[in-house]
């Protein structure tokens, strides 16, 4: 039986004692761990293996946009690439804000209003002491 919104807003950020895994279609489940956190798996093979990959989780994937999603990766197997791999690559960084992304927006935005020498010595410390901590970010 295919899942529904009202399902797993009932489920989600609440203690669950069900299964932990509910299927919806087309390869498509979510996981579910004992505090309701929900997380979308598509379900595939790979080179003859039985493989899974985790495409995210509710509320932030909703439905609609999980089942969306499985027509595109089912083009991917189709050309004969891993998914998983794929799914890498197109959603390493994510959005996700980086130190170094930090540094320059103080600097761009909060800095010029400050003196001239307090800019000077916040771009210093920032670009030699914060950004080296964080070479792959």
């Amino acid at each position: 039986m295919p899942l529904s919104d009202t399902k797993l807003r009932s489920i989600a950020g609440k203690p669950y004692a069900g299964e932990p895994e509910l299927s919806d279609r087309d390869g498509l489940s979510v996981r579910i761990t004992n505090k309701g956190t929900i997380s979308w798996q598509y379900r595939f093979r790979f080179k003859r293996k039985p493989a899974r990959l985790t495409l995210g989780r509710y509320p932030d994937l909703k439905l609609k946009d999980a089942r969306e999603l499985i027509p595109e990766i089912r083009g991917i197997i189709a050309k004969g690439l891993d998914p998983r791999q794929a799914w890498k690559a197109n959603n390493e960084d994510g959005g996700m804000v980086t130190i170094a992304d930090c540094v320059e927006k103080f600097l761009s935005v909060r800095a010029p209003k400050l003196k001239k020498r307090t800019q000077d010595t916040y771009s210093s410390v920032l670009n030699l002491h914060f950004k080296p901590l964080y070479p792959n970010e």
